[in-house]
């Protein structure tokens, strides 16, 4: 039994893991990061957390399945809004890179337009290019949020 035993956890522990990581350049300013995030996203603003939705509702789950956040807008830095909200998706756990966001908190939040979730639930996902993010994306809560990083955002801004 106990040579059963070694014998499956060798073979266990020699299987590949694939984990989601934001491994950042040592070399690369705080500047730099939030600039190139800045640069990728689509949309970037700071938001109350007012909805969370769990899209998949069948018995068997993903980490992976999209997960539906609304947030209210309290302040926007990039992309034009016609709405007080915005919906944004991310995969339901950081074990698949997504951004696991806490109703009423507030977050600094940068989205990208994407199908990323169209093509693997086109029943759940209405919207073609939905906003996404992800634990890479650069997202944080507003309060974590320094003054060097809100005046590198405003003059991101400026420059349109």
């Amino acid at each position: 039994m106990f040579r059963s035993l070694i014998i499956a956890l060798f073979i266990l522990s020699s299987v590949p893991v694939i984990a989601c990581t934001c491994a950042k350049d040592p070399k690369v300013s705080k500047k730099e990061e939030i600039t190139e995030k800045y640069k990728r996203a689509d949309v970037v603003f700071s938001g109350n957390l007012i909805k969370k939705e769990v899209l998949n509702k069948a018995r068997k789950r993903s980490s992976g399945d999209p997960v539906r956040y609304t947030f209210e807008i309290i302040k926007q830095y990039k992309g034009s809004f016609s709405k007080s909200t915005i919906e944004i998706l991310s995969e339901a756990s950081e074990i698949s890179c997504g951004y696991e966001f806490s109703e009423g908190l507030t977050y600094l939040v940068y989205t990208r337009a994407s199908s990323h979730f169209k093509g693997r639930f086109p029943q759940l996902v209405d919207d073609k290019n939905a906003h996404t993010t992800s634990l890479c994306s650069g997202n944080m809560l507003r309060k974590k949020v320094g003054k060097k990083q809100q005046r590198i955002l405003k003059r991101l801004k400026a420059k349109g």
